[in-house]
């Protein structure tokens, strides 16, 4: 699987988590915020590729996937961020 392709799946699995995924510009890398009571994704739209893949792995790393069908190549990569 291509890294663009890694990470719109990775996209769409923060998204059936009912996180909000948002790409910002700034100085900052991103990760999980708070903003009342929505819980946001933000991140640095200017990242490479390959480094936006490994902050979303190394966030959703952290979620509960025991509910949600995760492909086995994306279950790996996010479990390998820990």
């Amino acid at each position: 699987m291509q890294d663009q392709e890694v990470l719109e799946q990775l996209e769409e699995l923060v998204l059936r988590l009912g996180l909000e995924l948002r790409w910002e510009e700034g100085d900052f890398t991103g990760g999980i915020c708070r903003l009342r009571d929505q819980e946001i994704l933000l991140v640095n739209r200017s990242l490479p590729t390959l480094e936006k893949i490994q902050l979303l792995c190394r966030e959703l790393s952290q979620a509960d996937l025991s509910r949600t069908f995760v492909l086995p190549v994306l279950r790996e990569r996010i479990f390998q961020s820990q």
